[in-house]
């Protein structure tokens, strides 16, 4: 074989494999990068509709918490919170309890007056008690007074209701 027939043979063997691997590969990639920009741009318009179907909604989620609490009747809500309260002291050693509970208009849930004897100890961690963040009661004013057979507590404050 002269070296002219083997460059001629070389010369249509690469030809073939460029026909036969390198276009159909390349049109795969092709296709596969449309597929994927195809996708992309899927996803985002997916993403923007969920948030904005998430930003029409929350508003609407909000109200119905609301009208929920409204719609609460405030004999509930005051059975709720007195009971709450009595749990709360139960648990420390004081006496002559007393307690008032009175309906706001919402977010709050109620209003509270607290009065407790005991003490210095079992009043002032009482109190730690009645503010605690997760208890949802705002104390507005508390009160240690001295008395006879130990401290006396005085607490006014809130109950603020449940909001979204």
């Amino acid at each position: 074989m002269t070296p002219r027939v083997l460059a001629a043979l070389l010369l249509v063997a690469s030809g073939l494999l460029q026909v036969g691997l390198v276009v159909p590969t390349r049109r795969q990639a092709i296709a596969a990068e449309d597929e994927y920009r195809r996708l992309r741009d899927q996803a985002r318009k997916d993403r923007e509709e969920l948030e904005e179907a998430q930003a029409r909604a929350a508003p609407r989620s909000r109200a119905a918490a609301i009208l929920a609490q409204v719609s609460a009747p405030a004999d509930e809500t005051l059975a709720d919170l007195r009971a709450e309260l009595l749990e709360t002291v139960d648990g420390f050693p004081v006496r002559d309890v007393r307690l008032e509970v009175s309906p706001q208009p919402p977010p709050v849930a109620g209003r509270f007056g607290l009065g407790a004897l005991g003490s210095f100890r079992s009043v002032v961690t009482l109190a730690g008690a009645l503010a605690r963040p997760e208890s949802g009661m705002v104390l507005e004013r508390v009160a240690f007074r001295s008395a006879p057979d130990g401290v006396a507590l005085e607490v006014q404050g809130l109950r603020v209701g449940a909001l979204p």
